[in-house]
């Protein structure tokens, strides 16, 4: 199996998918050619209960998938289509995207690779206790932590839990606070196995 961008000539070759990730994809290629709404197929490809990030550690893992290309490649055309997404770029949105990649992440000590976030952001936003939220939360409730996250301390939780007894924790390995960027994978695993 292969997708062909016609307008482009880009082809990618996906020999090999499992069987949910063909589905998955000839699900996705007919409401590309349905022409559906950017916006709802963006959630159905790229949310979080799409099969790109099954048994995936980490984001790279998942950008650099077959599928994962061949989809982005049908988003970015339907945006295209629809006027979401400029038709064409500069060298300057070059530049700029350039810019940003390489200030994204920093490198640990022991060569891994931790997201950065503008410290400014958080110095001026406005604090607030959720704690006494959870006192509010009548149906089941999952708290995601990232395995390597010390934000999430051991009295939050036990707090959290004093204040909504049925809630459960998942804490997904291979990442920080940030779990959704950094084992997306792990994410979807751990709130599908709450779901079931």
């Amino acid at each position: 199996m292969k997708y062909v961008n016609s307008d482009t000539g880009l082809e990618i070759e996906l020999t090999g998918l499992t069987e949910e990730k063909t589905k998955f994809y000839r699900q996705a290629l007919e409401k590309f050619r349905k022409n559906v709404d950017w916006l709802v197929f963006e959630e159905f490809v790229f949310g979080p209960m799409s099969p790109l990030y099954s048994g995936r550690k980490s984001r790279l893992e998942v950008i650099e998938d077959r599928l994962y290309l061949a989809l982005e490649d049908m988003w970015l055309q339907l945006g295209v289509q629809q006027g979401m997404v400029k038709a064409e770029t500069t060298q300057e949105d070059h530049a700029i995207g350039k810019r940003g990649q390489e200030n994204r992440g920093r490198q640990a000590a022991d060569g891994s690779w931790r997201h950065k976030f503008d410290r400014n952001v958080y110095a001026t936003r406005e604090r607030m206790n959720g704690m006494p939220c959870w006192n509010q939360i009548r149906i089941p409730a999952l708290l995601v932590k990232g395995g390597r996250s010390g934000r999430i301390t051991p009295e939050i939780v036990a707090d959290a839990k004093a204040r909504c007894p049925h809630l459960e924790l998942a804490e997904v390995p291979d990442s920080d606070h940030h779990v959704t960027l950094d084992n997306p994978g792990g994410f979807v695993r751990a709130v599908r196995a709450f779901l079931a």
